[in-house]
């Protein structure tokens, strides 16, 4: 093919899914806090829209996890996580 020509045909789309190890979904409103517990500051409300906020996962320990979201690192509880 030359460079600018177009050509007609099929793509292929059966392949395995993209998957981000770390990537969560939130499945509720979930407070961000500054540590690993409920007494712990609140930094902001993570709201749902639609299908949920992204967090990426940092590290967990028991059922908190430091996430990120919007740049900024805080704790949210995991069960209300999902892929």
């Amino acid at each position: 093919m030359i460079a600018g020509e177009q050509k007609n045909g099929y793509v292929i789309l059966d392949r395995e899914p993209v998957i981000v190890p770390n990537l969560y979904r939130t499945t509720t409103a979930l407070n961000f806090r500054t540590g690993p517990s409920v007494a712990s500051e609140k930094i902001k409300k993570i709201p749902v829209i639609l299908k949920g906020e992204h967090v990426a996962e940092i590290s967990r320990d028991g059922e908190w996890s430091l996430v990120s979201y919007e740049d900024i690192q805080g704790y949210v509880n995991n069960k209300y996580l999902s892929k």
